[in-house]
């Protein structure tokens, strides 16, 4: 049986958003591996580090931006958005301990699988319980697909700014919590 278009519209706005932590989802996982290698490969490590904290930046971002608003607005279940900012302000404190470290500290390893622990979880905890409120809640899920897919863009097109200008010691709006190619930027 052929699946009505707004079914599929859904299915492809509802994929992308659970598809948001893809590519940080791989970076942890590719970090865990150079650990276990124990090759000491320092800027590998710091490199991973600083996609993914951006990354994750931009997605936490997005979500306070346009996707709690959105769930709130239709479900009105503000301990719903609540609890899903409280994992944001953990994530973030995560990124904020990663800044202050170096990656040959003792605790930057550990602090960095913590932290991918955590998106994991909250990535998780999105799919089983947010989307289907969504859902639920008969929200648009492809009009507000396409209003994260257009705020992601705005955001990345922002941290290509910030990190040109981190190169030249002027840190922009987004480039103060995750790492400049120097090193981590406070």
């Amino acid at each position: 049986m052929k699946k009505s278009a707004p079914h599929k519209k859904e299915a492809t706005a509802l994929s992308h958003l659970a598809k948001d932590f893809g590519s940080a989802m791989t970076n942890f996982r590719e970090f865990v591996k150079v650990v276990e290698k124990d090759d000491g490969n320092i800027c590998r490590k710091a490199e991973l580090v600083r996609e993914t904290c951006a990354d994750v930046m931009t997605h936490l971002q997005v979500r306070e931006d346009v996707l709690y608003p959105a769930i709130k607005g239709a479900t009105g279940d503000e301990e719903l958005v609540a609890r899903e900012l409280h994992a944001n302000e953990t994530v973030k404190a995560l990124i904020g301990r990663l800044s202050q470290l170096e990656p040959g500290d003792e605790l930057f390893d550990a602090t960095f699988i913590v932290l991918g622990e955590t998106v994991a979880a909250h990535v998780k905890m999105e799919q089983q319980i947010l989307f289907p409120e969504a859902r639920a809640a008969g929200l648009d899920v492809a009009d507000l697909g396409n209003k994260i897919r257009k705020r992601e863009a705005e955001l990345k097109a922002r941290e290509g700014i910030d990190a040109q200008l981190s190169d030249i010691n002027i840190t922009g709006h987004h480039a103060k919590a995750v790492l400049t190619r120097q090193g981590f930027q406070p």
